[in-house]
């Protein structure tokens, strides 16, 4: 009798009896069982071989995860990025609207207590390619020592140089929006007074938004909290930018996201750990988004 005949006659009968007893089918085709995790599979793959001129099947168990589908993937917001301010080499020149009524330096002179040089900064209008980072990265910025409720005229050079090697950074952060009380109400942000860099202007229409974003939900405002401002010439492009509006985010505990300016607002010093976590400001915002239904959504 040909061997290769004697051999299969032999091996086959115990083939069938080990397939039986694991319960996998025979063939080629691969068998599979659950294992833990999600979308985890144990698989047997198995070939046809020949040794020593004998054809055999060799099989072996692999793990096979299934791929994500893209909207499982867009069921939460990605992670944020590392802990460092993001550096860039020379920083956009602040551009204005022309049209807006209050002129770029609000109502400041070299002679008035305005700061002609903060309040331009305020007022700039301009989109950039925002660089994302987070507000621990934002709350480790320095506070140079003497800057404080001072004109930057009157800084030094080496005070000025530790502020630009920051400020003008476009960027984006994320977190969640503290509720602040105004009158009796919780609300998403506030409505600020009359200020230089809106010509003092009593109207609603002249009115800065402050908002407070915090890293988790239940953080302290006056220690982990960045301000960021919704300015009028900015403000008036995007009409669904209300303290309602922030309100109902605030309240429902969404994940903001947010892109503007970086600023060094020297003359809000004395709020720091008490209302806010740094002088440093997200100011003006450009682009305010939130997190709902599975993806971001423009304000």
């Amino acid at each position: 009798m040909n061997p290769i005949r004697t051999i299969a006659i032999r091996v086959l009968p115990v083939a069938f009896v080990l397939l039986a007893l694991l319960n996998l089918p025979f063939g080629i085709t691969a068998a599979t069982k659950q294992t833990r995790g999600a979308g985890a599979k144990r698989v047997r793959r198995c070939k046809m071989v020949t040794v020593n001129g004998v054809r055999k099947k060799r099989c072996r168990m692999v793990v096979v995860r299934a791929r994500r589908s893209a909207t499982s993937l867009a069921t939460t917001a990605a992670p944020p990025p590392p802990d460092t301010f993001p550096t860039i080499g020379t920083k956009p020149t602040p551009q204005f609207d022309s049209t807006w009524p209050c002129q770029p330096q609000g109502d400041a002179t070299p002679t008035s207590n305005g700061d002609i040089d903060l309040n331009r900064l305020k007022n700039r209008v301009d989109e950039g390619d925002f660089k994302a980072t987070t507000i621990n990265s934002i709350l480790a910025l320095e506070k140079p020592v003497g800057v404080c409720n001072k004109n930057r005229s009157k800084w030094n050079p080496t005070q000025t140089d530790a502020i630009q090697q920051f400020e003008g950074t476009p960027i984006v952060i994320e977190g969640f929006l503290a509720l602040v009380k105004n009158g009796s109400a919780l609300q998403g942000g506030r409505k600020e007074g009359q200020e230089s860099c809106n010509c003092h202007g009593d109207e609603d229409q002249f009115r800065d938004f402050h908002i407070w974003v915090l890293p988790e939900k239940n953080a302290n405002r006056g220690t982990s909290s960045v301000v960021v401002e919704m300015t009028p010439p900015v403000r008036s492009k995007h009409p669904t930018w209300t303290i309602k509006s922030l309100s109902e985010i605030a309240k429902g505990g969404r994940r903001i996201r947010v892109s503007g300016w970086l600023l060094f607002d020297q003359e809000h010093c004395s709020e720091v750990g008490k209302s806010r976590g740094t002088v440093w400001e997200l100011h003006p915002v450009i682009k305010f988004e939130q997190f709902i239904d599975g993806q971001w959504k423009e304000l």
